[in-house]
Protein backbone atom coordinates (compact mmCIF):
# COMPACT_ATOMS: atom_id res chain seq x y z
CA UNK A 1 0.00 0.00 0.00
CA UNK A 2 2.82 2.40 0.88
CA UNK A 3 4.56 1.61 -2.41
CA UNK A 4 1.36 2.45 -4.30
CA UNK A 5 1.08 5.84 -2.52
CA UNK A 6 4.69 6.64 -3.33
CA UNK A 7 4.11 5.85 -7.01
CA UNK A 8 0.99 8.06 -7.03
CA UNK A 9 2.94 10.95 -5.47
CA UNK A 10 5.64 10.59 -8.12
CA UNK A 11 2.98 10.66 -10.83
CA UNK A 12 1.33 13.77 -9.35
CA UNK A 13 4.62 15.65 -9.22
CA UNK A 14 6.58 14.51 -12.22
CA UNK A 15 10.13 15.73 -12.56
CA UNK A 16 10.57 18.43 -15.17
CA UNK A 17 13.24 17.83 -17.71
CA UNK A 18 15.82 20.63 -17.77
CA UNK A 19 15.56 22.72 -20.92
CA UNK A 20 18.85 24.54 -21.57
CA UNK A 21 17.37 26.69 -24.34
CA UNK A 22 14.47 27.86 -22.18
CA UNK A 23 16.75 28.63 -19.24
CA UNK A 24 19.09 30.56 -21.52
CA UNK A 25 16.18 32.58 -22.94
CA UNK A 26 14.93 33.48 -19.46
CA UNK A 27 18.42 34.47 -18.39
CA UNK A 28 18.82 36.56 -21.53
CA UNK A 29 15.57 38.42 -20.95
CA UNK A 30 16.48 39.03 -17.33
CA UNK A 31 19.78 40.63 -18.19
CA UNK A 32 18.80 42.25 -21.49
CA UNK A 33 18.86 45.79 -20.16
CA UNK A 34 22.25 45.42 -18.49
CA UNK A 35 23.68 43.65 -21.52
CA UNK A 36 22.38 46.33 -23.87
CA UNK A 37 23.84 49.06 -21.70
CA UNK A 38 27.22 47.32 -21.73
CA UNK A 39 27.14 46.97 -25.51
CA UNK A 40 26.25 50.65 -25.89
CA UNK A 41 29.02 51.71 -23.54
CA UNK A 42 31.53 49.50 -25.36
CA UNK A 43 30.49 50.91 -28.73
CA UNK A 44 30.68 54.46 -27.41
CA UNK A 45 34.19 53.97 -26.00
CA UNK A 46 35.31 52.34 -29.24
CA UNK A 47 33.99 55.29 -31.26
CA UNK A 48 35.75 57.77 -28.98
CA UNK A 49 39.05 55.88 -29.22
CA UNK A 50 38.82 55.86 -33.01
CA UNK A 51 38.36 59.63 -33.21
CA UNK A 52 41.32 61.35 -34.86
CA UNK A 53 43.35 63.38 -32.41
CA UNK A 54 42.71 66.59 -34.32
CA UNK A 55 38.95 66.12 -34.19
CA UNK A 56 39.02 65.43 -30.46
CA UNK A 57 41.15 68.51 -29.83
CA UNK A 58 38.88 70.74 -31.92
CA UNK A 59 35.82 69.41 -30.12
CA UNK A 60 37.10 70.15 -26.61
CA UNK A 61 38.55 73.50 -27.64
CA UNK A 62 35.26 74.59 -29.15
CA UNK A 63 33.30 73.33 -26.14
CA UNK A 64 35.52 75.41 -23.88
CA UNK A 65 35.20 78.53 -26.02
CA UNK A 66 31.44 78.04 -26.30
CA UNK A 67 31.11 77.65 -22.53
CA UNK A 68 33.14 80.80 -21.81
CA UNK A 69 31.05 82.76 -24.31
CA UNK A 70 27.79 81.41 -22.82
CA UNK A 71 28.94 82.36 -19.31
CA UNK A 72 29.76 85.87 -20.55
CA UNK A 73 26.35 86.20 -22.21
CA UNK A 74 24.63 84.89 -19.07
CA UNK A 75 26.43 87.47 -16.96
CA UNK A 76 25.69 90.27 -19.41
CA UNK A 77 22.00 89.44 -19.78
CA UNK A 78 21.51 89.01 -16.04
CA UNK A 79 23.32 92.21 -15.08
CA UNK A 80 21.34 94.04 -17.76
CA UNK A 81 18.07 92.72 -16.37
CA UNK A 82 19.11 93.65 -12.84
CA UNK A 83 19.98 97.16 -14.00
CA UNK A 84 16.72 97.57 -15.93
CA UNK A 85 14.56 96.21 -13.10
CA UNK A 86 14.05 99.54 -11.29
CA UNK A 87 13.98 101.39 -14.61
CA UNK A 88 10.72 100.03 -15.97
CA UNK A 89 11.37 96.31 -16.48
CA UNK A 90 9.23 95.22 -13.54
CA UNK A 91 6.32 97.40 -14.66
CA UNK A 92 6.54 95.99 -18.19
CA UNK A 93 6.64 92.47 -16.77
CA UNK A 94 3.57 93.07 -14.63
CA UNK A 95 1.59 94.59 -17.50
CA UNK A 96 2.54 91.80 -19.91
CA UNK A 97 1.86 89.02 -17.41
CA UNK A 98 -1.52 90.51 -16.56
CA UNK A 99 -2.40 90.62 -20.26
CA UNK A 100 -1.39 86.97 -20.70
CA UNK A 101 -3.60 85.90 -17.80
CA UNK A 102 -6.65 88.03 -18.57
CA UNK A 103 -6.66 88.39 -22.37
CA UNK A 104 -5.82 84.80 -23.37
CA UNK A 105 -8.74 82.82 -21.89
CA UNK A 106 -8.18 79.81 -24.17
CA UNK A 107 -4.86 79.18 -22.45
CA UNK A 108 -6.02 78.10 -19.01
CA UNK A 109 -4.09 77.36 -15.84
CA UNK A 110 -4.84 73.66 -16.31
CA UNK A 111 -3.50 73.63 -19.89
CA UNK A 112 -0.38 75.38 -18.69
CA UNK A 113 0.35 72.56 -16.21
CA UNK A 114 0.40 70.17 -19.19
CA UNK A 115 2.55 72.18 -21.58
CA UNK A 116 5.12 73.30 -19.03
CA UNK A 117 6.06 69.62 -18.57
CA UNK A 118 7.81 69.80 -21.96
CA UNK A 119 10.62 71.61 -20.15
CA UNK A 120 10.70 69.34 -17.09
CA UNK A 121 13.38 66.79 -16.28
CA UNK A 122 10.78 64.02 -16.61
CA UNK A 123 10.56 64.76 -20.36
CA UNK A 124 13.93 66.24 -21.27
CA UNK A 125 16.07 63.51 -19.67
CA UNK A 126 14.39 60.63 -21.58
CA UNK A 127 14.71 62.68 -24.79
CA UNK A 128 18.39 63.19 -24.01
CA UNK A 129 19.17 59.50 -23.44
CA UNK A 130 17.07 58.29 -26.36
CA UNK A 131 18.93 60.66 -28.68
CA UNK A 132 22.29 59.49 -27.34
CA UNK A 133 21.36 55.82 -27.81
CA UNK A 134 20.38 56.45 -31.43
CA UNK A 135 23.59 58.42 -31.97
CA UNK A 136 25.73 55.54 -30.68
CA UNK A 137 23.93 53.09 -32.98
CA UNK A 138 24.49 55.44 -35.92
CA UNK A 139 28.14 55.95 -35.05
CA UNK A 140 27.83 59.74 -34.60
CA UNK A 141 30.81 60.02 -32.27
CA UNK A 142 30.52 63.66 -31.20
CA UNK A 143 26.77 63.94 -30.72
CA UNK A 144 26.80 61.93 -27.49
CA UNK A 145 29.43 63.93 -25.57
CA UNK A 146 28.19 67.20 -27.05
CA UNK A 147 24.53 66.66 -26.18
CA UNK A 148 25.23 65.17 -22.75
CA UNK A 149 27.76 67.78 -21.64
CA UNK A 150 25.64 70.55 -23.11
CA UNK A 151 22.67 69.40 -21.05
CA UNK A 152 24.73 68.85 -17.89
CA UNK A 153 26.41 72.27 -18.03
CA UNK A 154 23.14 74.15 -18.49
CA UNK A 155 22.35 73.91 -14.80
CA UNK A 156 25.54 75.70 -13.74
CA UNK A 157 24.72 78.43 -16.28
CA UNK A 158 21.26 78.87 -14.77
CA UNK A 159 22.64 78.85 -11.23
CA UNK A 160 25.22 81.44 -12.25
CA UNK A 161 22.46 83.79 -13.37
CA UNK A 162 20.53 83.14 -10.15
CA UNK A 163 23.66 83.90 -8.14
CA UNK A 164 24.02 87.28 -9.84
CA UNK A 165 20.40 88.27 -9.32
CA UNK A 166 18.13 86.81 -6.65
CA UNK A 167 14.92 87.97 -8.29
CA UNK A 168 11.64 87.13 -6.61
CA UNK A 169 9.02 85.08 -8.43
CA UNK A 170 5.71 86.71 -9.39
CA UNK A 171 2.69 86.25 -7.13
CA UNK A 172 0.06 87.66 -9.48
CA UNK A 173 -1.42 84.30 -10.54
CA UNK A 174 -3.43 82.32 -7.97
CA UNK A 175 -1.51 83.98 -5.17
CA UNK A 176 1.76 82.51 -6.42
CA UNK A 177 0.63 78.96 -5.67
CA UNK A 178 2.76 77.51 -8.51
CA UNK A 179 5.82 79.68 -7.87
CA UNK A 180 8.74 77.89 -6.20
CA UNK A 181 10.48 79.87 -3.44
CA UNK A 182 13.74 80.54 -5.24
CA UNK A 183 15.30 82.63 -8.00
CA UNK A 184 13.27 83.66 -11.02
CA UNK A 185 15.77 85.10 -13.55
CA UNK A 186 16.62 83.44 -15.91
CA UNK A 187 13.99 80.77 -16.49
CA UNK A 188 15.44 77.28 -16.20
CA UNK A 189 12.65 75.76 -18.27
CA UNK A 190 13.28 78.20 -21.12
CA UNK A 191 17.05 77.67 -21.02
CA UNK A 192 16.78 73.88 -21.03
CA UNK A 193 13.98 73.71 -23.61
CA UNK A 194 15.74 75.76 -26.28
CA UNK A 195 18.87 73.64 -25.85
CA UNK A 196 17.21 70.20 -25.85
CA UNK A 197 14.74 70.82 -28.66
CA UNK A 198 17.01 73.18 -30.55
CA UNK A 199 19.69 70.49 -30.75
CA UNK A 200 17.16 67.96 -32.06
CA UNK A 201 15.95 70.52 -34.61
CA UNK A 202 19.54 71.02 -35.77
CA UNK A 203 20.03 67.25 -36.17
CA UNK A 204 16.89 67.09 -38.29
CA UNK A 205 17.92 70.20 -40.24
CA UNK A 206 21.31 68.81 -41.23
CA UNK A 207 19.88 65.36 -42.05
CA UNK A 208 17.56 66.65 -44.78
CA UNK A 209 18.02 68.70 -47.92
CA UNK A 210 14.31 69.44 -48.21
CA UNK A 211 13.47 73.04 -47.43
CA UNK A 212 9.89 72.00 -46.73
CA UNK A 213 11.14 69.80 -43.92
CA UNK A 214 13.50 72.50 -42.67
CA UNK A 215 10.68 75.03 -42.47
CA UNK A 216 8.59 72.43 -40.65
CA UNK A 217 11.46 71.89 -38.19
CA UNK A 218 11.65 75.61 -37.42
CA UNK A 219 7.89 75.88 -36.99
CA UNK A 220 7.82 72.91 -34.60
CA UNK A 221 10.70 74.35 -32.60
CA UNK A 222 9.04 77.75 -32.33
CA UNK A 223 5.78 76.08 -31.28
CA UNK A 224 7.47 74.01 -28.56
CA UNK A 225 9.35 76.99 -27.18
CA UNK A 226 6.23 79.14 -27.25
CA UNK A 227 4.22 76.52 -25.35
CA UNK A 228 6.87 76.10 -22.67
CA UNK A 229 7.45 79.85 -22.23
CA UNK A 230 3.78 80.72 -22.25
CA UNK A 231 2.92 77.90 -19.81
CA UNK A 232 5.51 79.08 -17.29
CA UNK A 233 4.11 82.60 -17.44
CA UNK A 234 0.48 81.46 -17.31
CA UNK A 235 1.23 79.49 -14.16
CA UNK A 236 2.76 82.61 -12.68
CA UNK A 237 6.13 80.96 -12.10
CA UNK A 238 8.12 83.46 -14.21
CA UNK A 239 8.08 87.02 -15.45
CA UNK A 240 8.17 87.46 -19.24
CA UNK A 241 11.73 88.83 -19.08
CA UNK A 242 12.81 85.63 -17.26
CA UNK A 243 11.67 83.61 -20.27
CA UNK A 244 13.40 85.90 -22.76
CA UNK A 245 16.66 85.75 -20.80
CA UNK A 246 16.46 81.96 -20.62
CA UNK A 247 16.03 81.67 -24.38
CA UNK A 248 18.99 83.99 -25.00
CA UNK A 249 21.31 82.14 -22.62
CA UNK A 250 20.21 78.67 -23.71
CA UNK A 251 20.37 79.63 -27.38
CA UNK A 252 23.92 80.93 -26.97
CA UNK A 253 25.05 77.70 -25.32
CA UNK A 254 23.22 75.70 -28.00
CA UNK A 255 25.21 77.47 -30.70
CA UNK A 256 28.47 76.66 -28.93
CA UNK A 257 27.63 72.97 -28.55
CA UNK A 258 26.56 72.68 -32.20
CA UNK A 259 29.82 74.35 -33.25
CA UNK A 260 31.78 71.85 -31.15
CA UNK A 261 29.78 68.88 -32.45
CA UNK A 262 30.57 69.92 -36.03
CA UNK A 263 34.31 69.55 -35.30
CA UNK A 264 34.29 66.15 -36.96
CA UNK A 265 32.39 67.20 -40.08
CA UNK A 266 34.27 66.69 -43.31
CA UNK A 267 34.70 69.71 -45.64
CA UNK A 268 31.77 69.94 -48.01
CA UNK A 269 29.60 67.58 -45.97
Amino acid sequence: MEQTDQRNQRNEHPKTTPDPQRDAAEHSRRWLLISSARHLWRDFRSQQKNLPGGVRKRFWTRMGIGLVFAVAVCAGVTYLGKWLDPRGLTQWDRTTLQWIVEEMPLFTFYNATIFESLGNIAVTVPVLFLTMIIAVHRGDSLIVPGYFLGYALERPLIYFGWWIWDRARPEMVAGGIASPPFHSYPSGHATISIFVYGFLAWLWWRATQSWTERILVLLLLVLLLFLVGWARMRLGTHWPSDIIAGFIIGGTWLGGVIWATKAGDRPGR
